[in-house]
């Protein structure tokens, strides 16, 4: 059966050797078991990953979840293929939904305050002070959660992500701001704990915090807001305020440089305020210069 295999063979397999093995699980435990683990290897069929694949999106998820569940079949029984246990692998090929990766959910100001106003209230200190960090410093979520004390410099104001904890599998450094320095000195795990969010009710780290997150961004009004978009705000904030893209993509840990020019947008923004100082200007000593014609 897929379901013996899933678990007694791919997981144990994956977990050494891939950083999302946890998702991979999940996903499996959500939908894949329910849809083919009670089939045999050779019983699965392309037709039964298409229709899972679709059901995943018809059920108004994103085109990347529906593909990641057909990425971990396919990888499951591309091994199964490589351990001579199935002759080939009827995942693969199978058409991916387009991937729409560059949809920013940014928030206007009036947005941006009343989502505050629950992280700063909200009885669920830990979650609201894990979006308050990645808000501040622009960290993937896997990354914060991640995140140890012995990764945090409090004296330097650095926040350290090791090179196994960032997707671009590199090690870089994030200096701390004042807010993110007011999460870090508020968290009761600095020196109980060796990383920085614990869940309060089973003492260990967070592996997900989706179902706070929902309730959280449903009562600050924002319905649509993603964990990731929170990251996205961040670098909105600094590219908004005159930020180079240069600067904003090394403090994001983007692989490729280009991968920035999603802010362009708030780059040519920031250029019109900059331009509308002089103008200003311009505009006030001309007032000033009728008023002295008019006094003469």
């Amino acid at each position: 059966m897929y379901s013996e295999f899933f678990e007694r063979r791919y997981l144990p397999f994956v977990s050494l050797r891939k950083r999302s093995f946890k998702r991979d699980k999940e996903l499996y435990e959500l939908r894949i078991k329910a849809a083919i683990g009670n089939l045999r290897l050779n019983q699965i069929t392309r037709e039964n990953v298409v229709a899972l694949h679709s059901a995943v999106r018809q059920e108004g998820l994103a085109a990347s979840t529906a593909n990641h569940h057909v990425r971990v079949i396919r990888y499951s029984l591309n091994l199964a293929v490589e351990w001579g246990l199935l002759e080939k692998n009827p995942a693969a090929r199978i058409p991916l939904f387009h991937e729409d990766n560059v949809v920013n959910n940014l928030l206007d100001d009036v947005q941006l305050e009343s989502l505050l106003t629950v992280l700063r209230t909200d009885r669920n200190r830990t979650v609201c002070r894990i979006a308050l960090f990645l808000m501040s410093t622009g960290a993937r979520l896997s990354e914060a959660l991640s995140a140890k004390w012995v990764d945090v410099d409090m004296e330097k104001r650095s926040f350290t992500i090791r090179a196994s904890n960032s997707k671009s599998k590199r090690l870089r450094a994030i200096p701390l701001s004042d807010t993110a320095m007011e999460v870090l000195l508020a968290l009761p795990t600095r020196g109980e704990h060796d990383y920085l969010f614990v869940n309060s009710q089973t003492g260990r780290p967070y592996v997900t915090i989706a179902k706070q997150w929902d309730r959280i961004r449903k009562l600050a009004g924002v319905p649509f807001l993603r964990i990731h978009d929170l990251r996205h705000a961040f670098a909105s904030f600094l590219v908004s305020n005159g930020v180079s893209l240069w600067t904003v993509s090394t403090l994001l840990g983007h692989s490729d440089p280009k991968i920035s020019t999603r802010y362009a947008h708030l780059t040519t923004k920031a250029l019109e305020s900059a331009v509308n100082v002089a103008s200003l200007k311009i505009s006030g000593a001309d007032t000033f210069a009728g008023m002295s014609k008019a006094s003469q």
